[in-house]
């Protein structure tokens, strides 16, 4: 059963990793292209910025100090 557990371990994870970046990917076009100004929006670098530091906070880390 051990087998078992160990393989849909990273499976799972590969699940929760794609609706996360999904919902960055749908949180920065929604503040590109924001529905209430026309489709005339802003930018989303801010956007992508935080979604990179909740999904991978080393790597925001690392892009920081340089």
């Amino acid at each position: 059963m051990t087998g078992v557990q160990t393989c849909a371990l990273p499976i799972s994870w590969e699940v929760e990793m794609i609706v996360r970046l999904l919902a960055a990917v749908a949180a920065v076009v929604g503040h590109m292209l924001p529905l209430y100004a026309g489709f005339r929006g802003g930018k989303g670098v801010g956007t992508a910025a935080g979604a990179l530091a909740a999904i991978t906070p080393l790597t925001i880390a690392i892009v920081a100090v340089v």
